[in-house]
């Protein structure tokens, strides 16, 4: 990803848009052709080192190239909206497209031990869905659970490399940029709104 200095961001910053918008895209090759996924994964640090963990579909061919020697790179967007020229206080500015990125590069490895998945499903209901997770499923849940489980191969990945991307309009004056964020929340959508206050934060 291209990052021009105004563009870059912390480390801390990088981490936090995975975390926050933690349905990624993740990418590498299947049989000499790009292939990517889509799903959510869990961002998990241990003693200093990133990790990023999650499963897919038994069918999907995807985790079969996941040998842990093939490089990969999975990439989180966060909130990203159009900019009109309208909004800018001068003429001659052109429309653009502010938004926040951040990926994350390493060498998947899958994982088709029963006892892992089923921790790391027990810490992805505890991420996305606590309350849920902390039910005690009926004997009978717990036997659809059980053979569900078989239909999935789960996968880590140790994020050998962070890339980090806030496009937020830091190369225009401070006017323009606050008039482009107000045009954004008078849009009056949720996703325009996040991008303003992501602007006036930087």
């Amino acid at each position: 990803m291209y990052v021009p200095a105004y563009a870059d961001i912390t480390p801390e910053r990088t981490h936090g848009i995975a975390r926050e918008h933690p349905f990624a895209l993740l990418c590498s090759e299947v049989e000499g052709a790009p292939f990517a996924t889509h799903l959510p994964l869990l961002l998990e640090e241990e003693a200093g080192t990133w990790w990023l963990r999650g499963h897919v579909a038994k069918p999907n061919p995807h985790w079969r190239g996941w040998d842990g020697a093939r490089p990969a790179m999975a990439v989180f967007r966060g909130p990203h909206a159009y900019i009109s020229p309208r909004w800018y206080l001068n003429p001659g500015e052109v429309p653009t497209w502010n938004y926040l990125a951040a990926h994350a590069s390493g060498r998947p490895c899958a994982v088709q031990d029963a006892e892992w998945l089923r921790a790391l499903l027990r810490r992805m209901a505890d991420r996305f869905d606590p309350v849920w997770g902390a039910q005690t499923p009926s004997p009978e849940t717990a036997r659809k659970h059980a053979a569900l489980l078989g239909g999935i191969v789960g996968f880590e990945m140790r994020v050998e490399q962070w890339t980090g991307k806030a496009k937020l309009g830091q190369n225009k004056s401070a006017e323009n940029r606050e008039a482009a964020a107000r045009g954004l929340e008078a849009t009056a959508r949720p996703a325009e709104a996040a991008v303003a206050v992501a602007m006036r934060a930087s």
